[in-house]
């Protein structure tokens, strides 16, 4: 695909092509794996859910849905739980 000249290098920034930095991208894939842990283990305490995505413990799990997602493990369990019980 060619562009024209016109265009500066920094147009076409990863953002502006996804929408997403891979940074953000990154996240949402630990949240789905997140999720997918809590499903298949409900009653999984949060430090083995932490171990099992690749985080460090129970505090990074806890800061990381904080910090991306402002939500708490708490909150996912209780979604996640809901919506089985509909399904």
């Amino acid at each position: 695909m060619d562009f024209p000249i016109l265009y500066s290098r920094s147009y076409f920034s990863r953002k502006n092509v996804f929408k997403n930095t891979p940074k953000q991208v990154l996240a949402e894939v630990k949240l789905e794996m997140i999720k997918k842990e809590i499903a298949s283990q409900p009653k999984a305490i949060g430090y083995h859910i932490a171990v099992n995505i690749g985080l460090q413990d129970e505090k990074a799990l806890y800061k990381f849905l904080a910090t991306y997602f402002d939500t708490t493990l708490t909150d996912l369990k209780n979604e996640i739980d809901q919506t089985s019980q509909i399904g």
